[in-house]
């Protein structure tokens, strides 16, 4: 096994979730537009499908002075099941997001991070009151939706109304900091535009302090899914 790896396991037992940003890998694979239908079609009773979006942002951690861009094509598998919707935000094979939702209400959030073959993974379920907890993790959250009021978002050169939403997310225990997503949305709740700025704060006995930050934008390129 190369060193890097061995020294990379090591560390993930040693720091937990905090090992992501200890011994970082510049190694970036994009998720192609096959490997995005694939994830799909992995859960066949659901609808929806796969968007894909127009993306310019980064995202950067001050260990290392590691940063990496994302691609400019990025995609988010929806699916679409009862009432539960469960959105999967592929930015990278290393970088992917869920979010879950029933009728319009958030019941959950992750993040899968990995950096040198390193995973760090939180999994967040929420109350109707906008409370968020992982147990496992010891991460707590609380979202606050606030609602804007109409908009306009440009679709493939066409101009559609939207809600526009703003989510802050802050969070405690063992990852400090927040998040803030400004969002258009259609009438089904697809995002068509999204920009977000991230900011956190992970505790190591290992480094001590450290900033993990992301700034993006995403405009949806189409609103015909592949399926």
């Amino acid at each position: 096994m190369p060193v890097a790896r061995v020294i990379a396991a090591l560390l993930a037992v040693t720091l937990g979730l905090d090992a992501f940003v200890v011994y970082g890998a510049t190694v970036d694979h994009p998720v192609g537009v096959v490997e995005a239908v694939r994830r799909f079609r992995a859960a066949p009773s659901a609808t929806g499908g796969v968007y894909f979006y127009d993306t310019v942002g980064y995202e950067r951690v001050d260990r290392l002075g590691i940063r990496r861009d994302y691609p400019r094509v990025s995609a988010r598998i929806v699916r679409r099941d009862g009432c539960a919707v469960r959105e999967e935000v592929v930015l990278l094979r290393e970088h992917t997001e869920t979010y879950t939702s029933c009728n319009g209400v958030r019941t959950g959030f992750g993040t899968r991070l990995t950096y040198f073959f390193v995973p760090s993974v939180t999994d967040l379920t929420c109350d109707a009151g906008g409370a968020c907890r992982d147990e496992r993790h010891d991460v707590t959250a609380s979202l606050d939706v606030t609602d804007e009021g109409a908009g306009n978002a440009v679709v493939g050169g066409v101009t559609l109304p939207c809600r526009r939403v703003t989510v802050t997310t802050l969070l405690s225990g063992s990852n400090a900091g927040g998040a803030r997503r400004e969002l258009c949305v259609d009438a089904d709740g697809l995002v068509l535009t999204e920009r977000r700025s991230v900011g956190v704060v992970a505790r190591s006995a290992f480094v001590g302090r450290v900033v993990y930050a992301e700034e993006a934008t995403f405009t949806l390129r189409s609103t015909v899914p592949l399926r």
